[in-house]
């Protein structure tokens, strides 16, 4: 989820999500996500971002941490 406290509190019942994959495919817009509670490296997919009602989420995988990001 990255929608912030004050968009989850509006009465549309909401939250942003990105999803998150472990295949590296070298998309430099691909963000990593590492540790914070995942057991292996991630990436975020943010031409995937998308809304969707806080009850489909089940439980807490991990927190993101700093952003890291590629150069190429």
């Amino acid at each position: 989820m990255v929608s912030t406290n004050v968009f989850n509190a509006w009465p549309v019942n909401l939250v942003i999500v990105v999803p998150l994959t472990t295949r590296d495919r070298g998309f430099a817009h691909h963000v990593v996500v590492a540790g914070s509670g995942l057991d292996r490296p991630s990436f975020a997919l943010p031409e995937y971002v998308r809304s969707i009602a806080p009850r489909r989420l089940q439980h807490r995988l991990g927190a993101a941490g700093p952003i890291h990001r590629r150069h190429r």
